[in-house]
């Protein structure tokens, strides 16, 4: 049953993925079917195991953050918007001349887009739920939940490498997605494990009869799918994906080498040089292209023109005008009309900054619960890497800490978690960090 689920979500996601990351509302509504029907197969009483539940505290959370999104597209009296949400209250005594006068209506400001919106969360919920369970059951091949994560980067690292190098080809590597962006942000969030597999094959025990030829050809692929990978991320030309990713390889590296019973005098020397190593591979890795496109950064006058700026400063009293509630999931870009001032002729439809646009459609309190479940998912992962004995859980929890250290970074300037495809690799990778032995 476990292989079958597993094969039934890597399905899904590389569906997602090839779909141009399920941009599309019927490419994901597909998915989200998919992952309902594993997830009731699953959830079946007549399953002779059942489904594990996740730790008190990250349930507690989830269930937090599906009430908040259930109760923004439920009817509620107007006295009671007044008070969670006076903007939302202005806005329909504005419609009462056109459509009469309301008794009942939504928090959210576009409740269709929100039950949409909702029902991704749950597809997304479940991921993470279906992932964790695999993990605990398939403990004794910890490497097996993370294999198809690994291939299908491999596999968009390449295409989007044909697509650079090839005659004719785009010069800019970006996959199946639209956005190179979102393609290295994917990307990002897999490199890690094809960094750190290679590591826990040479080291890992065997018996005397295999020859150390075979541990170390393995390790040697496994590092070549991790250069392939990295190479399609610096040719995507993303400047935060390349930031985003030196960035998690050095946390991951710093971690690995500041844990377990290594003092500090005998750790200080391995991490200097790790952090020169990084540092050169930022000045020597980037074509001549991300250079110039880095180089932007650099410019006084490209900062205070970047559209990107003035639309976080506008999102932001988006957020002051709803701070308590949000204008509701999906509402973003319905409400920013009302505050845009950049980009004339031009739709916002996201702020390019997940922290932002979350604090905008679920209000404060919203950000502040995903930032509480991000903060456990990370500390069980610590407790694994500096406490537990079991060197293969180790090696798969230093993956996770890098892959979520590389997209906490990118989503700053970008909007990766609202890309379904991306949104369900994290929830899949925060279930392979929830997998932990010190959760179950």
């Amino acid at each position: 049953m476990a292989f079958l689920v597993l094969g039934a979500l890597t399905l899904t996601l590389s569906y997602a993925v090839l779909r141009d990351g399920g941009v599309e509302p019927p490419d994901w509504r597909a998915c989200l079917s998919a992952i309902g029907v594993v997830s009731v197969l699953c959830f079946a009483p007549s399953r002779r195991v059942p489904l594990r539940p996740p730790d008190p505290k990250v349930r507690l959370l989830f269930l937090v953050l599906l009430a908040v999104a259930v109760v923004q597209v439920l009817p509620l009296p107007v006295a009671a918007i007044r008070i969670l949400s006076p903007a939302r209250a202005e806005m329909l005594a504005g419609s009462e001349p056109v459509l009469g006068k309301w008794t009942l209506a939504p928090l959210s400001t576009t409740p269709a887009a929100g039950l949409e919106q909702l029902l991704s969360l749950i597809g997304c919920a479940m991921v993470f739920l279906l992932v964790a369970d695999l993990g605990a059951r398939m403990r004794e091949r910890p490497w097996l939940l993370v294999l198809p994560l690994i291939v299908i980067a491999f596999l968009e690292a390449i295409l989007g490498l044909v697509q650079a190098y090839a005659a004719g080809g785009d010069v800019v590597a970006r996959g199946t997605y639209v956005n190179r962006n979102h393609f290295a942000g994917f990307l990002e969030m897999c490199l890690p494990f094809a960094v750190v597999w290679p590591v826990w094959v040479l080291r890992r025990s065997y018996s005397p009869r295999t020859t150390p030829a075979r541990p170390a050809l393995i390790a040697c692929a496994g590092w070549a799918v991790a250069a392939v990978i990295l190479l399609a991320i610096i040719h995507s030309l993303s400047r935060m994906g390349f930031f985003a990713t030196l960035l998690s390889l050095l946390v991951l590296g710093l971690v690995a080498l500041g844990t377990g019973r290594r003092r500090f005098r005998h750790w200080w020397l391995p991490a200097g040089l790790l952090t020169v190593v990084v540092s050169l591979a930022f000045v020597f890795l980037p074509p001549d292209r991300l250079i110039f496109r880095i180089a932007k950064i650099a410019s006084t006058d490209a900062i205070t023109a970047d559209t990107r700026l003035q639309i976080w400063q506008e999102t932001i009293r988006l957020i002051g005008a709803y701070p308590l509630v949000g204008c509701g999931v999906g509402g973003y870009e319905s409400c920013m009309m009302r505050y845009q001032t950049t980009a004339h002729g031009y739709t916002v439809d996201f702020a390019h900054n997940d922290y932002l646009q979350v604090a905008a459609e679920q209000g404060i309190p919203g950000l502040l619960i995903w930032l509480a479940l991000g903060a456990l998912v990370t500390r069980s992962l610590w407790k694994v890497i500096s406490r537990t004995t079991w060197r293969e859980e180790r090696y798969r929890s230093l993956a996770c800490l890098g892959a979520l250290a590389a997209i906490s970074l990118h989503s700053l300037v970008d909007f990766n978690l609202h890309i379904p495809a991306n949104a369900m690799t994290l929830a899949w990778i925060g279930g392979v960090a929830h997998c932990a032995p010190e959760n179950h």
